[in-house]
């Protein structure tokens, strides 16, 4: 029976002329153009969402900053009234009696718990200004044994994306939640940074040009130094086809674009888990 529809199929396709087959072909390439715009527009519109939470955040800590400006500057005025008064009183009094001079040591306390005021102010404010610490900024003193065992064991995140906003938008997060990450903009580059870094988990793209996402997984399991480190493919290539053909090659999940960073967290932490499991497990038999 598939014998004989393979046989209809070729004699039907003896029947196109010339003319039939290059607008059959043209249409063909449409339709893959097609794929690849719409795959960009939805890396494109992913990456304009996140940015735009970032830019929500630093609307509100602009505000927050402006608050605390407003205050200082109140405070600073209070104090100026406050120290103009009393000039006033030490100018029109030579001789001050007990009373002005209790007076003025009472001032004097008031100035002292408000310039301590003004300067837990200040602190927060140069706080607020400062960017939030990547894990490498957290502290600058020498780390404790037990510190530097964790830094050594941090895992190690490589991306191999070609849409730069979308590699500064996971890494922001990425790295936020304590992952040491490190990219590639090519596939070539991928591969290269794969073998020579040795990273724990792998995220990668599928539309890149030169190699696609799939053949660089085809390579990645065919090198022993690199065919157990686990691959989540995020790619705007939604169809159920091409979600099998992903998890088919040897990825280990497959998430489709745009995602929010908590699923892609939660599927990161599950699969270096199970990992982390596999590994225990083998060392104890």
């Amino acid at each position: 029976m598939g014998k004989k529809r393979i046989k209809e199929v070729k004699e039907r396709g003896k029947e196109l002329s010339p003319r039939d087959k290059s607008l059959k072909y043209s249409l063909h390439e449409s339709e893959q153009m097609l794929v690849e715009v719409n795959n960009k527009i939805k890396k494109n519109l992913w990456g304009l969402g996140q940015n735009k939470q970032k830019m929500a955040k630093l609307a509100e800590l602009s505000l927050e900053k402006i608050g605390n400006i407003k205050e200082l500057f109140q405070l600073k005025q209070k104090l100026e009234e406050v120290i103009a008064t009393q000039h006033k009183k030490v100018a029109s009094s030579e001789l001050p009696d007990f009373q002005e001079q209790e007076e003025h040591q009472k001032l004097l306390h008031f100035l002292k718990n408000q310039e301590e005021k003004l300067s837990q102010l200040i602190h927060q404010l140069q706080q607020l200004s400062v960017s939030p610490p990547t894990p490498r900024q957290k502290s600058t003193a020498p780390p404790p044994a037990t510190s530097a065992k964790k830094k050594t064991t941090r895992p190690k995140i490589l991306i191999i994306e070609d849409e730069s906003i979308i590699i500064k938008s996971v890494s922001y997060f990425l790295i936020n939640a304590g992952y040491e990450v490190i990219f590639a903009l090519s596939p070539q580059e991928g591969l290269r940074k794969a073998f020579q870094e040795q990273p724990d988990l792998i995220l990668l793209d599928i539309v890149m040009p030169g190699l696609n996402g799939y053949q660089v997984l085809d390579q990645l399991k065919k090198e022993a130094r690199t065919a157990k480190i686990p691959v989540i493919i995020l790619s705007a290539l939604s169809r159920e086809a091409d979600i099998l053909e992903g998890l088919d090659r040897g990825a280990t999940d497959y998430l489709t674009k745009p995602f929010s960073p908590e699923i892609l967290l939660s599927k990161i932490k599950k699969v270096l888990s199970s990992e982390n499991d596999d590994s225990n497990l083998h060392h104890s038999l």
